[in-house]
């Protein structure tokens, strides 16, 4: 049985708190075309109690992420604003904790036990545009542990067109020693995918109780005009800063990051407004050696009738794993076209010269989206997802990787208070189906009644009777029935 509470004292301010909470409705997250990836991928929040007053908590560099608390038990939060300063605090028994691993070439996803995690927010507005944010995040582990990490951020408008933007962040761990940890990331260390030790000190990738600290930072000039955006920013991440409830891909490194682009306005004719662009990013890490140098070139088109075109340009040379990968390029395209309220259509993909991260050669790599939006009656909207990814290897034309993704959402309407919603997913990288309906009711503006199931399918390769056969199995499925009832005091 699930409970939430909501208490609002006076109009500005919001208590609410959350016990064993139920969010088996929530859609599930669309898989990502992970193959070529050696970083954890990120999902948005999609859980209500967390995504509410959630741009309070909000950082440039997610300093806080909510996805970190991932399976609460009870959890409270407060949120308000008393005239120019808003202010959060929440809190939270979690019975399932992850931890991201961040190291120069990768990071490491990996689970752990209970946790009690504590967010305090802070953010005071200073004239116009203009604001500074203090941001405290703490995760204490029973058994031992624990993660500590304070932020600061802020933003000046310099002129009109001008601001100032700082983001500093610095993070105390102390590691469990946890043996079933170092289980789930000894492989990674046994493969070479992350180093066995990082920093200056030594420190060790396992989970063996050691303590450190470590720091991030980043300073950003932008403008902001009519015709010109423009930014320039320094950034760092220090070879010991972790954030135990926020996301960090990798670390050790420097970075400066220049972005550019004129806008051009037309008043008349079939072309609305036209956006040349620029990137050009340069990285290093703290021992100076080179890990990524390249740039950017792009175009924007909006033509009347809702149509958006883009296509850009980039090449760069990378330093992955201690290997020097000169001569990378892509040419990337993408169109839009809103037909109607009915109908949406987007299709975009790349073809270049990329790293293949998992064999650690160069493949020329094909990627290609499919989306649409179509509702063709009041009653009924589809929404189909189409991912596909190849990679040839340039030395002996051999496939390294090919897979696709294809998701489709279906809602149906019977009425107001009666729907129906189907989600299915097919990985063919990792030859799984998932299908996940669920039938809403709204019995009235404070009931709801929910009923669902989901199921995922694997398809596994074996051999029976001297023939290598498919054979598709039911890997997990669950049944859930919810009723939502709102008590109001």
């Amino acid at each position: 049985m699930a409970v939430n509470a909501k208490y609002k004292p006076v109009s500005n301010i919001s208590l609410e708190a959350t016990f064993n909470p139920d969010f088996s409705q929530i859609e599930p997250d669309a898989a990502q075309v992970d193959v070529n990836s050696s970083s954890v991928l990120a999902f948005p929040e999609r859980r209500p109690f967390f995504q509410e007053a959630r741009q309070l908590f909000y950082t440039w560099r997610f300093a806080y992420y909510s996805r970190m608390i991932n399976d609460p038990k009870v959890a409270f939060k407060a949120s308000g604003k008393i005239g120019k300063t808003s202010f959060g605090y929440l809190s939270a028994y979690d019975e399932h904790s992850p931890f991201i691993l961040p190291f120069e070439d990768a990071s490491v996803y990996v689970l752990g036990k209970e946790s009690y995690s504590n967010v305090l927010r802070w953010l005071h507005t200073v004239g116009e545009d203009s604001y500074i944010g203090l941001l405290a995040t703490d995760r204490r582990f029973e058994g031992g542990g624990s993660g500590t990490m304070m932020n600061f951020d802020g933003q000046w408008r310099m002129h009109e067109n001008y601001r100032l933007q700082v983001q500093a962040m610095a993070s105390h761990i102390n590691e469990p020693d946890d043996p079933e940890l170092n289980e789930q990331i000894s492989p990674y260390i046994e493969r070479g995918w992350v180093d066995s030790t990082f920093g200056d000190e030594g420190y060790t990738a396992l989970f063996d109780g050691e303590s450190f600290n470590g720091y991030y930072w980043i300073i950003n000039l932008e403008e902001r005009a009519r015709h010109l955006n423009f930014d320039i920013g320094y950034l760092e991440a220090g070879p010991t800063y972790r954030s135990d409830l926020g996301f960090q891909r990798d670390g050790n490194w420097r970075s400066v990051e220049t972005f550019g682009c004129y806008i051009i306005y037309f008043d008349n004719g079939w072309l609305e407004k036209l956006e040349p662009n620029f990137s050009i990013t340069n990285r290093w890490n703290f021992d100076g050696q080179k890990k990524y140098r390249g740039g950017e070139f792009g175009l924007i088109a909006d033509l009347r009738g809702q149509l958006i075109l883009s296509a850009d340009y980039s090449t760069h040379s990378e330093s992955f794993r201690g290997i020097e990968f000169d001569n990378l390029w892509s040419i990337y395209g993408r169109a839009s076209k809103s037909f109607s309220e009915q109908l949406y259509l987007r299709v975009s993909g790349d073809y270049g010269r990329q790293v293949s991260r998992s064999y650690l050669v160069t493949g020329k790599q094909t990627s290609l989206n499919l989306y649409a939006y179509i509702r063709p009656s009041d009653r009924l909207q589809i929404e189909p997802d189409y991912n596909y990814i190849k990679s040839v290897n340039t030395s002996d034309n051999s496939i390294l990787y090919e897979g696709y993704i294809f998701r489709t959402k279906a809602y149906y309407y019977f009425s107001r208070k009666f729907n129906i919603r189907l989600v299915a997913q097919y990985n063919d990288i990792y030859e799984t189906l998932n299908i996940d309906p669920l039938v809403t009711y709204r019995i009235n503006p404070f009931t709801v009644f929910y009923l669902g199931t989901s199921y995922e399918y694997c398809e596994m390769t074996g051999t029976e009777n001297g023939f290598e056969e498919d054979n598709v199995y039911l890997n997990q499925r669950q049944f859930f029935v919810k009723l939502q009832y709102l008590f109001q005091i």
